[in-house]
């Protein structure tokens, strides 16, 4: 794929991702500590990119598992969430090793703690160095964003999973489908050829 290809269709929509992160974080960050959405901006801005360079980095590493480029993996995961098979084998061995992939994220579930973990750690950090507004109550924000964050995750990993099912059963039908493409056709009889069933 031509590197304006997978600038398109890779870095381009990790950008508009994380610029979209960045202006969410920001309306909460104005509501909660009671900022204007001018002085909360430039704080957007810079989460907002944040969140690109590691959504950059994490698909860079995918990409580099799956042995091919940003564009295949965003390519990939599109056709996961649509729960569709792309007709091209190259793109077909991305998908599949991407189900692979998502079986075993699945699986462990550690990547349903850690950033639950990670979100308890850095309210303790804002609450300590008092950055929350008291007025609040800052274990009633911290429950909150907390219960949130944990029915979020929830509801996406079973997503993923019904995904997963459904794209695995689409691609085990088209190995199927491919295998007797690829059959060789039976060779016909020589002592029946050009005969009718009775003339046997």
């Amino acid at each position: 794929m031509a590197s304006r290809s997978g600038w398109t269709e890779g870095q381009g929509r990790l950008l508009l991702a994380g610029l979209a992160s960045g202006v969410a974080v920001t309306l909460v960050w104005s509501f909660v500590f009671r900022e204007s959405l001018a002085a909360s901006l430039g704080r957007g801005i810079w989460l907002g990119l944040v969140g690109y360079l590691s959504a950059f980095w994490q698909t860079g590493a995918l990409a580099k598992k799956l042995r091919t480029d940003r564009g295949g993996v965003i390519r990939a995961q599109r056709a996961f969430r649509k729960r569709e098979v792309p007709a091209d084998a190259e793109e077909r061995r991305v998908l599949r090793g991407l189900t692979e992939y998502t079986r075993a994220r699945l699986d462990n579930r550690k990547a349903l703690w850690v950033p639950l973990g990670i979100l308890g750690a850095v309210f303790v950090v804002l609450a300590v160095l008092g950055l929350i507004d008291h007025r609040y109550g800052p274990v009633l924000i911290f429950v909150g964003v907390y219960a949130c964050m944990a029915l979020g995750i929830w509801f996406s990993r079973r997503t993923q999973r019904s995904r997963l099912v459904a794209v695995e059963q689409a691609l085990a039908r088209s190995g199927r489908a491919d295998e007797r493409t690829a059959a060789p056709a039976r060779p016909a009889d020589p002592a029946t050829t050009g005969r009718m069933p009775y003339q046997r």
